[in-house]
Parts: structure tokens; sequence; C-alpha cells
């Protein structure tokens, strides 16, 4: 085991070969900070710029609960009871250096209360596709259309902005992204708007130990704190893993329907709430995130075990690559998850009436894919009443509509770089759609490139 010498030796080698474009990486703050909690306690870890003493401070209110003054050190760690009040702020860096000093509003009831999976009522909706722990241009972003003031705080009033997944991996502040959109989505809901968040393949994976993606920097947070990076995001124990855990995975707000990857005809059955319903039901089980934990199957008793058929549905609903997770039917149609002539996609299609007329499959191959990927959109609107499908997980140049507007890509090859906007028209008609990029005014969209499949 380093000592705490050992450690900031490896944090400095390591700072130096992080993301070219942010040579020096921040850790202070809320970009190295974690919180975990159970019924009796809070533990609270944080870092400092540099090798210094450390100080917490926890308030209720105007009354401070708890002091706590740490040694010299670059991370630092506390642990008081839980207040009986779940909300309370922290206030935490340097104890010499006031610079070093950062504030972070905590509130652990937000875990008891699953998002809506279905909402009204949105004039204004915006929504970033993948933006991979690129937090400096998602600020950028939103500034630009000024949902963000100077002080990085919501000014957006009424407006409805959705994160569609994949805010983990590749990316070096996917800790501050986060605790960033948890406060955001606060300050947005005092002022009537809303930020929604979906989940994608990356949450899955980082709840999980699939740690393929995880950047250096963010690696290095982990190792400063003597954790496993999963462990920072645990949904059974700290505060952003089990705010993570009560957002859904497919999203309908008014005639807009958004996920990760897209729902397929695999799951076409399946309504919004079915999939809030099945996600709550699986991370409940004590086995998610376990499956090749050979430890943990031991001593597990056997009458505890799923049944095959429920171990099944569980990894597919995870993994499969027509799971709302991964899908990319829809960008990638010469890649469908399930072949065009399958008879339970054929027979799921025709069933909402949709099956794509024999006359217009003639010719090309593609055209052919695209006429059966053509009708699998439409029979997914048409089963969520919905007019638009909004989908990220595989890349495109630009935001961008397919399939006479049916189908819109939000995923960037560069994360964080545009966001859509859809805005309801004057008339009462179909909403106007936009894309915002880090700087000017807002573009109309344009139609049908080519996706880019990425991990």
């Amino acid at each position: 085991m380093l000592g705490i010498l050992g450690l900031a030796a490896l944090a400095t080698s390591l700072i130096g070969s992080t993301h070219a474009r942010d040579p020096e990486p921040r850790f202070e703050g809320e970009y190295g900070l974690f919180v975990h909690y159970d019924s009796a306690e809070v533990r609270v870890g944080w870092l400092t710029a540099g090798l210094r003493e450390g100080r917490l401070v926890v308030l209720a209110g105007a009354d401070t609960l708890a002091v706590f003054d740490t040694p010299e050190a670059r991370a630092h760690v506390a642990t008081f009871p839980r207040p009986e009040s779940g909300s309370f702020a922290l206030e935490y860096g340097g104890a010499p250096d006031s610079e070093d000093w950062h504030r972070t509003a905590i509130d652990l009831d937000r875990a008891t209360r699953p998002a809506r999976p279905a909402v009204e009522g949105a004039d204004s909706l915006f929504v970033i596709g993948d933006t991979h722990g690129e937090f400096d241009r998602v600020r950028q972003l939103l500034g630009n259309a000024g949902l963000i003031d100077a002080a990085d705080r919501w000014s957006g009033g009424m407006s409805h902005v959705v994160f569609l997944g994949d805010m983990f991996d590749r990316g070096d502040d996917v800790t501050a992204l986060l605790w960033f959109i948890y406060r955001l989505e606060r300050e947005a809901e005092v002022a009537g708007g809303r930020v929604h968040v979906v989940l994608g393949n990356h949450e899955i994976m980082a709840m999980t130990d699939d740690l393929r993606y995880v950047g250096r920097k963010e690696r290095l947070v982990a190792m400063l704190h003597r954790m496993g990076y999963s462990e920072l995001f645990s949904p059974r124990r700290s505060v952003l893993g089990r705010w993570l855990a009560t957002k859904p995975v497919l999203l309908k707000i008014d005639e807009v329907l958004l996920a990760h990857g897209g729902v397929s005809p695999v799951y076409l059955e399946y309504s919004v709430q079915d999939f809030r319903d099945t996600l709550s039901s699986y991370l409940d089980r004590g086995y998610f995130g376990r499956w090749d934990d050979s430890t943990f199957w031991a001593n597990l008793p056997r009458e505890a075990w799923p049944d095959s058929a429920e171990f099944a549905r569980h990894w597919d609903f995870f993994w499969d690559p027509s799971s709302v997770f991964w899908y990319r039917g829809y960008l990638t149609p010469e890649k469908p998850a399930a072949p065009p002539g399958d008879a339970a996609s054929a027979d799921t299609t025709a069933s909402y009436g949709l099956e794509p007329d024999p006359a217009e499959t003639h010719g090309t191959d593609r055209a052919r894919l695209d006429s059966v990927t053509a009708a699998r959109i439409a029979a997914v609107l048409k089963r969520h009443d919905a007019t638009v499908h909004v989908i990220g997980h595989t890349t495109v140049g630009m935001v961008e509509e397919r399939f006479g507007g049916a189908l819109i890509a939000v995923d960037m090859e560069e994360a964080g770089t545009e966001m859509l906007l859809l805005a309801r028209s004057d008339d009462g008609g179909r909403r106007k759609r936009l894309r915002f990029t880090l700087e000017g005014p807002p573009q109309a969209l344009s139609s049908d490139s080519t996706g880019r499949v990425t991990p």
C-alpha cells in the first residue's frame, strides 16, 4: 500500500499525462468529492489542491452540526452521524487556503423519489447527448443557450433539459459534471423548470465495475481516495449512485420519446412505466453488478439465487444489443438487432398496422433496410403516442434528424459540443427543431448523414 508521499508522487506523474487539453486537471471541490451514507452515518471524502490540512463543516440551515480538521494530506475523509433532516450542506477544502474552499448541498431524500418517466408541459425542451465527463464543454453549451449564468447557476426559467445518458467515462471531469447536474436539477425545479437524466450504458458500466473506458484522471480520483472507482458511485451507498438509480431509462416528455440507445422492436410492448419498474426491480436485486463475483455467489444461499429465466431477462435488459442502453439499429440499419425478416420483429410491427409496403422494399438492400427501420420507428412512436424519438449512443457529426423527422440523433463525435432544442411553435404545430453549438445562435437541423459506432 502506498503511503501519503507515494500517492502524491504517483499523482504528480499521472497528472502530467492526463487529458492533453487540460494540462493542470482539477481535483479539489466537486472534482474529487464523494459522499457515502447509510441509516446511521455519513462519510465524506474530498481532495485538496495540494498536500495541506483539511477542514469539513456540516451545516443545516444556519446551524453548524459538526466541524472536522484533518491532517496534511491530498485526500481527506470525515464521518459524522446522519442528520435528522436529509438536507444539509458541506463546506470543505484546505483549511489554510481560502481559495480551496467549496460548498455542496446534499439532499438524501432525493434517493427515495424515483424520477417520473412521463412528463407533460415542456415548452422549451433541450436535449444533450453523451457528455462523457466534458464538464467545461457542457457549461459552455448551457451558457450559450442561456440556461446557466456566469456563475454556473440555473437561469433557464421554465425550460426542460435532458441529459441523455453516458455522462461517465472517457473525459476528465465525470465527478464534477455529476455534482453539477445534481445541483442544477434542484435549481431548475425551484425556478419552475426541470433537469432530467436518462441512464445510458456507461452509467450501468460504472455501477457494475466495468472500467474499460474510465479516464486516467478519474481513475486517479479513486486511487487518491483508496477505493475502487465504482465505489464512488455505488447505487447502494453513495449520494450520486443512489440519485442515478432513481433515473429512468426511457423518458417521455409530451410527444417526445427519449432513450439513450433507442427502443428496439424487442421491447415494443414495454410502456415507459414498465421500463421504470423493471429497472427498479433489477437494481434492488442483491446480485446486481455481481454477475461474475464468484465469492458473492458462493456465499449466497441457494434459495436466494434467481432462476435461470429471470437471470437471463435481467442480463438482457442491461447488456443485450437490443436493450434500450445499447441498441444501434436505427442509426446503423445494416446491422439491426433483429434481421429484417425476423418473424417476431415482423409480427410485432405488423400488430401495429405498420408493416412496410412490399413495393417499398424492392431495390437495393439499403433501401429495404431503411424501409424496415422506418416501420420499426413508426411502430415505437405509435406504441408510445409520440411523434419523435430522440436517441444518443451512436455518434453523428451534428445533431440531425432521420426518417422524415421521426428520429433525432444527438450523440456528437466530440462529446458535449452540440445540443438539441425542441421549442413549441406559436401556431401549436410541430415543435421547432434547432441545434445549439458552443457559441453563436441556434441553427436549423440537418438530415441524414452517417452515424458512427462507438462503444
